[in-house]
């Protein structure tokens, strides 16, 4: 087989097997919207440019080793990306989550400080009351 046309069909199985993973990753909420929309955009070229691309005179730079050495190394180059943007993803749902919950911590917090501004109110107005009795009492005592 002429190495122009394993060019074409491993960039059309890599566009097919990015495609299944992006959309599989962003079922399991492994990846974000905008990163599977990039994925999917980057698979479809892919998949176009293994159809209508015809690299004839690939043969005639690169030999068949070299070829298979740099698509090994395009695969690995575009699974890093892939599993970058897949931990980017992850990240920003948990920096997200983590958000809320600081919010919702704040929240209890506030209401548990007004609730113990209440409860000063409240202690202090009787410590006025408890002062004024004790002095009433140490009046009548000293009459």
């Amino acid at each position: 087989m002429e190495t122009g046309n394993i060019i074409r069909i491993v960039m059309v199985i890599a566009g097919l097997i990015i495609l299944a993973a992006s959309v599989s990753s962003l079922a399991k909420r492994h990846l974000r919207e905008n990163f599977c929309m990039v994925w999917g955009i980057v698979a479809v070229m892919f998949i176009v440019a293994g159809i209508v691309l015809n690299p004839v005179y690939w043969s005639k730079y690169i030999s068949t080793s070299g070829t298979i050495i740099l698509l090994i190394v395009a695969v690995c180059v575009l699974w890093s990306f892939f599993v970058s943007c897949v931990q980017i993803s992850l990240l920003d749902r948990k920096n997200l989550e983590l958000a809320m919950q600081v919010s919702l911590l704040n929240q209890e917090n506030e209401s548990i400080l007004k609730r113990l501004e209440e409860l000063e109110k409240f202690a202090g107005v009787n410590n006025i009351m408890d002062n004024n009795m004790d002095n009433n009492m140490n009046n009548n005592m000293e009459k």
